[in-house]
C-alpha cells in the first residue's frame, strides 16, 4: 500500500483549519473547535499555522465560557513565536483577560509554552501557563509536529464547508396540478361558479409546497449540539454544568454525551434531545442561545 505524501497530510489539515474559521465566522464555536482538533489530529502543521489555530480555538473557548481552555490555547499561540504583528496582541490581550476573569495573578509573566517544547503528559512546573498545560488532552501534541510542508499564513483558500441539504422538497409539481383548477369552475352550474368567483383562490395552491416542506421536515428528528470535546472529562464536566444552567430550557430532555467519530479523529460531544422537527429544534436552540450557550441543530 503506497505512502501518503507529507504535504497531503499538511494540505488536509489547513483546509480543516480553513473550515474552522468559516465556523467561527457564522458563530458556530462548538462546531469550530471540534474541527481545530481535528486538524491537530492530522498533524503536519508548521509552526505559524499551529500558533494561528491555538488563537483562533482560544478566542473560540473563550466565547463559550471556558476561560481556563482558552488560557491554555492563548499561552501557547504567545509562546510559540508563530503569530504575525497583527495576530500576537490579540493572543496577548486574551490571555490577560482569561487570567483576570479566573483570578490569577501572572508574576512571572506567562511561564513556559505549553505546547511548543513539550508533550501533552509533561506539566510545566511554574506559572499559571504550567497550571492548564493538561487541558489540552490531545491536542498540544500534535502543534509539535516538524513542519514537512509550508501551510498557508491566513486560511482563504477555496474549501467551502457544504450546508447540510434542506430535508424539505421544493414540490414545484402541485403548483403545475393547480393551475388549471379555475378553468374547469367556469364549466360548473351557475350557483357554484358564484361561489368561485373570487380570484384570490388561486393563491391557496401557492401555499401548500410550503406547508407539505413544513410537514416532511417536522416528521424528522434533531438532535441540538451544545458542545464538543476531544477528551471525555471535559465532555462531563461539561455536562453537569449545562444539566444546572438549561434546567427547563431543553423541554424536558437531559444532555447526553455522544460519541463521535470523523476522519479518524474521535469527539465527545454534548447534546439534548430527539426533538420532532426541526421547528422545534430551532426554538429550543434560540433559548438556549439567549443564555449565550452555543447552540446548533444537528439530525439524529
Amino acid at each position: 500500500m503506497a505512502a501518503i505524501p507529507a504535504a497531503s497530510y499538511a494540505q488536509n489539515a489547513t483546509e480543516t483549519l480553513t473550515s474552522a474559521a468559516k465556523l467561527g465566522e457564522k458563530g458556530d464555536y462548538a462546531l469550530a473547535v471540534e474541527k481545530i482538533g481535528e486538524a491537530f489530529k492530522l498533524g503536519k502543521l508548521d509552526n505559524a499555522a499551529s500558533s494561528k489555530a491555538f488563537l483562533m480555538r482560544g478566542e473560540y473557548h473563550e466565547k463559550l465560557g471556558k476561560t481556563a481552555l482558552a488560557l491554555a490555547d492563548y499561552t501557547n499561540a504567545v509562546f510559540m513565536q508563530g503569530l504575525s504583528a497583527s495576530e500576537r496582541p490579540r493572543a496577548v490581550d486574551g490571555r490577560k483577560r482569561v487570567l483576570t476573569s479566573l483570578g490569577v495573578t501572572d508574576n512571572d509573566g506567562g511561564a513556559k509554552p505549553l505546547g511548543a517544547t513539550q508533550s501533552a503528559d509533561a506539566e510545566p512546573k511554574s506559572g499559571s501557563g504550567g497550571f492548564f498545560g493538561g487541558l489540552f488532552g490531545g491536542s498540544s501534541t500534535s502543534a509539535n509536529a516538524k513542519p514537512e510542508a509550508t501551510a498557508p499564513s491566513g486560511w482563504s483558500q477555496g474549501t467551502q464547508v457544504t450546508a447540510a441539504p434542506s430535508s424539505a422538497p421544493t414540490n414545484d409539481g402541485p403548483q403545475a396540478k393547480a393551475a388549471p383548477q379555475t378553468p374547469t369552475t367556469v364549466t360548473k352550474p351557475p350557483q357554484q361558479t358564484t361561489k368561485l368567483t373570487p380570484t384570490p383562490a388561486v393563491a391557496a395552491p401557492a401555499t401548500k409546497p410550503a406547508q407539505t416542506a413544513a410537514v416532511t421536515d417536522d416528521a424528522k428528528q434533531y438532535n441540538v449540539l451544545l458542545a464538543s470535546f476531544d477528551a471525555e472529562p471535559q465532555a462531563q464536566a461539561e455536562l453537569k454544568r449545562m444539566a444546572s444552567q438549561l434546567s427547563g430550557l431543553l423541554q424536558g430532555k437531559k444532555p447526553e454525551i455522544v460519541r463521535y467519530e470523523k476522519s479518524g479523529a474521535v469527539f465527545f460531544r454534548v447534546v439534548a434531545g430527539p426533538y420532532q422537527g426541526r421547528t422545534l429544534s430551532t426554538d429550543v436552540c434560540e433559548n438556549v442561545k439567549a443564555k449565550k450557550v452555543s447552540c446548533q441543530v444537528i439530525s439524529r
